[in-house]
């Protein structure tokens, strides 16, 4: 709310992002909606949920966007190994869902290896002791968890490359960028129905797997679906994942979409 405030100080035109569907904001959107009421402004949503939970019906949709150039891959894994390899990238925090993720694991009775790649946070490290907790116990049930920490995005890209399968377990997420990364480097993925992931991925299941937040025993089962589908029917998923990302999800289209909405704002405000 801060830059609006002295946006509106400075009677400069405002375009404000939404990146987020958490409810607990609604009372900061519509703070900062009364503060934009007397000044030009643009309403940008990366995800349709958000118009809903913030009540934004005339904001634009202009959805998340990946460098398809860079995030891809020129041979995907094509493992026949007997051991799953499972990928799952975000910082450290309840509405990744990563405990949900661990539980799922228990009881899966196929070899798995996983790896969590993402930042450690100072404010949630209850959470990553209890994950730490969960790692161990199943390190006794024949399941390998690694925690990598941060990776650069060379290394994630790498990370991804010898996966599996891509799982995003989140609790909430609006348009989530790292599914569209792991889907233009051709992951089969597991996703959760939050924000506009139906959307992203198709609910058909040709490009992923969708299942409910917060659901363990829907994501042991849908690892264990992919797991004996064979790594050329994974392969075939990875495909229609990348191709659905280069129809909707590229850069330009992105681009162009922001230009035309700084052009019409600055027209609107009389500013050169």
């Amino acid at each position: 709310v801060a830059p609006i405030i002295a946006a509106r100080i400075l009677k400069i035109p405002v375009v404000w992002h939404f990146h987020e569907i958490e409810k607990s904001f609604t009372i900061l959107v519509s703070l900062g909606r009364r503060l934009l009421s007397k000044l030009p402004h643009s309403l940008v949503v990366v995800a349709n949920k958000s118009k809903e939970v913030y009540s934004l019906p005339d904001a634009c949709f202009i959805p998340g966007a990946v460098d398809l150039d860079f995030w891809k891959i020129s041979e995907p894994l094509s493992s026949d190994s007997k051991v799953l390899k499972l990928l799952a990238v975000g910082n450290i925090n309840p509405l990744k869902g990563f405990d949900v993720f661990l539980e799922a694991l228990v009881g899966i009775d196929i070899p798995v290896k996983v790896v969590l790649a993402g930042a450690t946070l100072n404010n949630f490290g209850r959470y990553t002791a209890t994950l730490m907790k969960q790692a161990d116990k199943l390190k006794k049930l024949n399941c390998d968890v690694e925690f990598v920490g941060w990776q650069s995005p060379d290394s994630v890209r790498n990370l991804m490359s010898e996966c599996d399968i891509f799982v995003l377990p989140s609790l909430s997420e609006a348009c989530p960028l790292v599914l569209l990364e792991a889907m233009a480097c051709r992951c089969a993925c597991i996703a959760t129905d939050v924000g506009d992931v139906a959307e992203i991925m198709s609910a058909k299941g040709d490009s992923g797997l969708l299942i409910e937040s917060g659901d363990s025993a829907r994501l042991r089962d849908s690892l264990r679906e992919l797991y004996f589908i064979g790594s050329e029917a994974r392969l075939k998923m990875g495909k229609i994942a990348r191709e659905r990302v280069e129809a909707r999800y590229g850069l330009s289209p992105m681009a162009i979409q922001h230009y035309s909405l700084y052009d019409a704002l600055l027209n609107r405000s009389g500013a050169n």
